[in-house]
């Protein structure tokens, strides 16, 4: 029966006898319930032994693994594997390293072998689980226990394990696909045959690794020798915690240190990235809104540049070395984590390394039961502002003493919607509105979701919906109270630029830049707000300063595609053609996008390139024939007008002229335009020239340079024009 075969099993591993094996006295049944009775050791396990500390040692790592190696050679060769071997199985007492738990995995699958093979279930810890036990299907033999090992060796030596995910079915795919981090890229000290052992016992192919624990054993006993002690202590100068988002959790400091000598500098460190933490309690909503708060709440430090969530998206849940980063995001840092609860605790574990070195700068473990997670505001801001010799703002220190909001549900639905309003499409944008009023509705007093949800309901007013005056109250309404609740708040400040900045606002220029400046100096990582002041100087002509703002959402944002794409725009409003389209030619354009393939069709047009114009506007019609704001309908009205067909210029110009009040129907209005300059139609040119600039883009050094206009040059209603605009173009230079 099922249940002699389990205690058939648990009688076998109790035959076990060696020092590194905890001894199991017997194995029954009480009151039908399945038992195994083992000895009773004094003192805790090695995962709990490592959450004290940083990084252990290396010696001795290497002592505590040599001894558990031995001890499975000796259960292998009696014919016992483990099959879940982790850091919680391994505990210490007086000194030594001893297996626990021996033999309940291997009972277990035993005795239950045939139900567990119908539901697909493979015993063992994801972490720790070797490729061939997590496929349910092959054969495992104790070169799987080496392998659970060697990923115990690997987190005792690097602080993490080699693989790791947000959900148990991503780690176990990566330990069968993805290669194994190099261990000493993120610890140098670590010797070079410590890591080749560790490797080997990695491989993914069992015939690849060590033949038997006692060869494993040997070759960890022959790098001793090399293993020095490297023993760093947490670099933590008073009581830290997380941030904002710390706040909502109430973290509490368990272990505290001074900086030790190996510690590398941390005064170079002046841009970093925060990887997405990790979370091995199948609990990755926590990480995702620790992560989201790390960003958010750092990004406020003057003088550090750190890179947004969204231009991670390729890099969650991935072990990259930090000179890989380094490489693709320009940073001199990279902060690496695990957020992970425990019945009612959190526990929280940072290091900011060095992207260049690989060096651990600074490093922080929290800890707080669940229940007091409202009580503790910024030290950790407070704490790597001060490692890093920069300043904390008082706005910024007022800022993190009250926490975003007391209900983390409200929270989360918070991070929700900032995920779906990312895309900017309509569709995500209304669920985005959802969640957002959903958190306002938890939590009248936050003050950040009223700021998102102002922001939700601009985005879907400027590009889909300009005549909803309902959307227009509530976002209005929605920006008010972000403010009165959070007036250093740069979100909210963001939100209500966006919506002075828009048709219902009538594009008021200088109260927008006014407010994005203040957003920018609230929390100068903030790429909206960088974005958005760029488009705003871009529309009123102040193309260097529009430059500068697009460059520094690039460095936030490195590869954000919009960015890349206004930058290059700029060189088509300085009147250089050629080198506008030689740049955005190779940015990829997605044809859902009506401003991206407007951009490139009009430049294309500007360069003379008419064919290859009329080919990206007739693909992008193909795919979009509404075409939402009549931009490239607009487009290609000026090309027919270029090409001298009045009729199919006009019949555009009417198709596109169905648009209006959408958020940059002035472009299409400037197209409209210089159509009807091209036609010799000066009246109606100058006519919808007045209305381009009224609606947001009265650009002086584009009419200026642009050659579709020169037939207007003489007449005079365009030069009044151009007087009038260059008036205020002058007074922005002096005071924007």
């Amino acid at each position: 029966s099922v249940k002699e075969r389990f205690f058939r099993e648990a009688e076998s591993a109790g035959n076990l006898n060696h020092p590194n094996i905890i001894k199991i006295f017997d194995a029954g049944e009480d009151n039908e319930v399945s038992y195994i009775a083992m000895e009773l050791l004094e003192g805790e396990d090695l995962k709990k032994f490592a959450d004290k500390q940083n990084l252990l040692p290396i010696k001795t790592v290497l002592d505590y693994m040599i001894k558990v190696a031995n001890a499975l050679d000796y259960a292998h060769q009696q014919g016992v594997i483990h099959r879940d071997i982790k850091p919680e199985n391994i505990l210490l007492s007086g000194g030594h390293a001893v297996v626990a738990d021996f033999g309940i995995a291997r009972a277990l699958s035993v005795a239950g072998s045939a139900s567990l093979t119908e539901t697909g279930l493979a015993l063992g810890t994801p972490a720790y689980m070797s490729p061939e036990q997590s496929s349910g299907g092959r054969a495992v033999d104790a070169r799987s226990d080496l392998y659970s090992l060697a990923c115990v060796l690997y987190e005792m030596l690097a602080g993490h394990p080699p693989f790791m995910g947000s959900t148990a079915q991503e780690v176990l795919a990566r330990h069968a696909i993805d290669a194994v981090p190099p261990l000493r890229t993120g610890r140098s000290t670590v010797p070079v045959a410590v890591e080749q052992a560790t490797l080997k016992a990695l491989a993914k192919v069992p015939a690849d690794r060590y033949p038997s624990a006692a060869m494993f054993s040997a070759a960890l006993s022959g790098t001793v020798g090399e293993a020095r002690s490297t023993r760093v202590r947490w670099a933590v100068p008073g009581g830290l915690a997380l941030g904002t988002l710390l706040v909502l959790f109430g973290l509490r400091l368990w272990n505290r240190g001074v900086p030790s000598s190996g510690v590398a500098q941390a005064t170079q460190v002046r841009s970093l990235v925060v990887l997405q933490l990790q979370n091995q309690s199948g609990d990755s909503a926590l990480a995702d809104a620790m992560t989201e708060a790390l960003t958010t709440d750092l990004g406020r430090i003057n003088g550090l540049r750190v890179i947004s969530r969204s231009a991670l998206a390729k890099y969650k849940a991935s072990p990259l070395a930090p000179l890989e980063i380094r490489r693709n995001l320009g940073v001199d840092g990279v902060l690496t984590g695990e957020a992970d609860r425990f019945e009612d605790s959190i526990r929280v574990k940072l290091r900011l390394l060095n992207a260049a070195t690989g060096n651990e700068v600074w490093a922080i473990r929290l800890g707080e039961r669940f229940d007091s997670r409202f009580q503790i505001g910024g030290e950790i801001y407070r704490s790597l502002a001060t490692k890093l010799k920069l300043p904390v703002t008082s706005v910024a220190e007022r800022s993190l003493r009250t926490p975003p909001t007391s209900n983390l549900e409200a929270w989360d639905l918070f991070v929700r919607a900032k995920i779906h309003l990312r895309t900017e499409t309509q569709g995500e944008g209304s669920v985005a509105i959802g969640l957002f009023e959903r958190a306002v509705a938890l939590d009248p007093g936050f003050a950040e979701a009223y700021a998102g949800l102002a922001y939700a309901y601009g985005i879907g007013i400027f590009y889909h919906n300009p005549r909803d005056k309902e959307a227009l109250e509530a976002a209005m309404v929605a920006v008010e109270k972000a403010l009165r609740l959070g007036p250093d708040l740069a979100e909210a400040h963001f939100a209500r630029a966006y919506l002075l900045w828009m048709p219902s606002g009538h594009f008021a220029h200088e109260q927008a830049i006014q407010e994005l400046r203040r957003a920018n100096e609230l929390n100068p990582n903030l790429p909206e707000a960088h974005d958005w002041l760029g488009v705003v100087y871009w529309h009123i002509g102040l193309l260097d300063k529009a430059a500068e703002e697009f460059r520094q959402v690039l460095l936030i944002e490195p590869g954000n595609r919009l960015a890349e794409d206004r930058k290059s725009m700029l060189l088509v409003y300085q009147g250089q053609y050629e080198e506008a389209v030689r740049v955005l030619r190779p940015i990829p354009r997605d044809f859902n996008l009506s401003l991206e393939t407007y951009d490139f069709a009009w430049a294309l047009v500007l360069a003379g390139r008419s064919e290859e114009a009329s080919t990206v506007i007739e693909q992008y019609l193909k795919t979009v024939p509404k075409d939402p704001g009549g931009v490239v309908t607009g487009v290609r009205a000026l090309l027919r007008a270029k090409a001298g067909d009045r009729l199919g210029a006009e019949n555009d110009i009417k198709r596109a002229q169905l648009e209006k009040g959408f958020g940059h129907f002035h472009h299409t209005a400037y197209s409209i335009a210089s159509a009807y300059a091209l036609l010799h139609q000066p009246g109606l040119a100058v006519e919808w020239l007045r209305r381009t600039i009224e609606d947001g883009l009265p650009c002086y050094p584009l009419l200026a340079s642009d050659p579709n206009l020169n037939s207007l040059r003489q007449d005079p209603r365009f030069v009044a024009l151009m007087a009038e605009l260059k008036v205020d173009w002058d007074r922005w230079k002096k005071t924007l």
